[in-house]
């Protein structure tokens, strides 16, 4: 199961974006990337290494915290 496949199947159809999900009983809040900022710098141009970079720990964050051992 993916990340996206164990919200689904957890939560249906959430949206993180959506505010009332920070009001969940629940909710921790992570840092995925230090020392990126998701706009590039004096740019409203979006900073693609910034996304890869959250894209990718959270994936090894979800497979870490929920590997069967």
């Amino acid at each position: 199961m993916n990340f996206e496949q164990y919200l689904q199947h957890h939560f249906g159809k959430v949206n993180l974006f959506d505010r009332s999900f920070v009001e969940k009983d629940f909710v921790i809040h992570v840092d995925l990337v230090k020392d990126l900022y998701q706009l590039k710098k004096n740019s409203d141009e979006i900073n693609e290494e910034y996304f890869k970079q959250a894209y990718q720990k959270s994936n090894e964050l979800f497979e870490d915290l929920f590997r069967e051992e």
